[in-house]
Parts: C-alpha cells; sequence; structure tokens
C-alpha cells in the first residue's frame, strides 16, 4: 500500500470518528435537553392530570350566594390549571389536608387545636396578621403542637382591589408577624376570600409563596350551616387528595361541632389526614 493511500485511510478514519464523535456529542446533548424537557412536562402533566374540581353545596344556602361561589370556582379552577405555584388539591392518593382560616381567636383557634391534638392530627392554619400579633400565644401553641403556620394577608381584605405596592404590604406585614411568633417565615399563602387575579399571583410568586386555595369547600361561614351541615358537606363529598376549607375565628363555632365527626368520618373512609408539606410535596416554610 502506498504512502498516499495510507495518508487517505488515516484520513478517513480520523474524520469518520471526529465527526461522529461531535454528532453523537450533540445528540447526547440534545438527548438530555429532551429529558429534561421530559422531566418538566411530566411535573406539568401530573399536576394538571389530577386537578380536581371545587365542591360543596348545601340547602341551606340561597340560590344567589351559591351562584356567586359556583362562579369563582371557575375561576379558581382556571387560575390552578395556569400557574404551577397554585394549588387547589393534593396527589391521587388516599390522603387529605385539613385547612383553617381567619384565625387566630382566643376561643374557636383553640378549641380546634385541642380537637386535631385529641385526635392526633396536624392541621394548616392560615392566619390573618393582625390576628397574629393580638393572640400570638395562640399561634406559638398551634406551632408547637405540630401544625403548618401560613398567612392568610396581615388584613381580610380582597387583594385584586389593592394595588400593587398594597399587595406587596399585606403580604410583608403578615410574613413578619408570623415570623415574630414562630421564628420562620411562611412559604404558603391563602388569599382572603380566595380573591386572586394575575397581578396578585405574580406579586406571590416573586415573594416565594405557593398559593394554597382548596378543592372542598365545607361551608362552615354559611349563616344558616350548623355542624351536621358541615359534616355532610365534607364526608358526602371527599376524594383523594382533597384540600378541605373550613375557618377557625370566632364566628365559626359550628365547626368545633363539626370536626370530631368529621375527622373519624375521614377515617372511617380509609383517608390519611396530613399536612399540606405531606399531600402537596412543598416546603412550608422559606
Amino acid at each position: 500500500m502506498s504512502n498516499r493511500n495510507v495518508i487517505l485511510i488515516v484520513f478517513t478514519v480520523f474524520f469518520v470518528i471526529t465527526f461522529g464523535a461531535c454528532e453523537n456529542q450533540e445528540r447526547t446533548a440534545d438527548g438530555e435537553e429532551m429529558v429534561q424537557e421530559v422531566k418538566v412536562d411530566l411535573n406539568k402533566v401530573e399536576k394538571e392530570d389530577y386537578i380536581l374540581e371545587i365542591i360543596g353545596e348545601s340547602q341551606k344556602l340561597s340560590d344567589q350566594y351559591m351562584a356567586s361561589i359556583l362562579d369563582w370556582r371557575v375561576e379558581a379552577l382556571s387560575f390552578a390549571k395556569e400557574y404551577e405555584h397554585i394549588y387547589l388539591n393534593g396527589r391521587d392518593e388516599k390522603m387529605v389536608a385539613l385547612t383553617f382560616d381567619d384565625g387566630p381567636d382566643n376561643n374557636v383557634t383553640p378549641a380546634v387545636i385541642e380537637i386535631l391534638e385529641d385526635y392526633g392530627v396536624k392541621g394548616a392554619f392560615f392566619f390573618v396578621g393582625d390576628n397574629v400579633e393580638t393572640y400570638a400565644s395562640v399561634v406559638g401553641d398551634a406551632y408547637e403542637k405540630g401544625h403548618i403556620i401560613a398567612s392568610h394577608s396581615y388584613h381580610h381584605v380582597q387583594l385584586p382591589q389593592l394595588s400593587e405596592s398594597e399587595v406587596a404590604g399585606q403580604v410583608r406585614m403578615a410574613e413578619e408577624a408570623i415570623e415574630r411568633v414562630i421564628g420562620k417565615k411562611p412559604a404558603l399563602f391563602r388569599n382572603p376570600y380566595g380573591d386572586i387575579n394575575e397581578e396578585v399571583a405574580a406579586i406571590l410568586d416573586r415573594n416565594g409563596y405557593s398559593v394554597i386555595l382548596w378543592s372542598i369547600d365545607s361551608l362552615d361561614y354559611g349563616p344558616e350551616m350548623e355542624g351536621d351541615d358541615i359534616v355532610d358537606v365534607v364526608l358526602d363529598n371527599v376524594r383523594n387528595g382533597d384540600i378541605i376549607l373550613m375557618h377557625s375565628d370566632s364566628s365559626n363555632s359550628a365547626t368545633v361541632d363539626a370536626l370530631p365527626t368529621i375527622i373519624i368520618g375521614l377515617q372511617e373512609k380509609g383517608f390519611e389526614i396530613v399536612d399540606l408539606e405531606t399531600i402537596l410535596n412543598i416546603n412550608a416554610y422559606k
């Protein structure tokens, strides 16, 4: 074989190996990107594939009252599908989470904490910031007993009606009030009335909050609702992964009446009652 042919073969082999390696590297890089994209898509699909409609109705409430609630539920479902940091429910497993809004106070909230303690169940309290300052010892007791302390704004106001700076102030002041009591900054937020728009969603996202709405509305705030009514709304509608809305402020004594039966009924149906970190696989604190 001539030297010319040897050189030609060597060059050809070098070219094939080099080009093939580059092509393989590109494929590998592309493959890694594809894997990453698939992982992101799978996470998104996992949430989108199991987003529950918000349910809970009662004949104790007027048609007009229920109609306004149902309209809001349609909007909330749309937001949960659009924004990754907005949740209505947890994953499709035999578990539920109990959540309580509008406290603390010096009557209903302590009673709720005591019931949860008696049954060995953990809950999440979305506390209003100015109430936190008034009833700091109740907040501390809930935290020490292992319940999640989350933010419900500083004042119980409709955030979409405020300016961006006012919304940011409500979020910041509530966070600071909670941090002064428990030494941690909450990472979970529930808008008063569940009222949200794109601007409020963006502000909460920028400030590191997951927005936790609900998939079962116990309707315990209804003026005619009694303990048995609240029990029926929850137990007749419960599904895998439900986040259940209740209230723990002074106007919701019926919640205290209903809670033991709700806990027992959920457990008899085979549901594990867990905290929000468990059902959503997210952090409760920053």
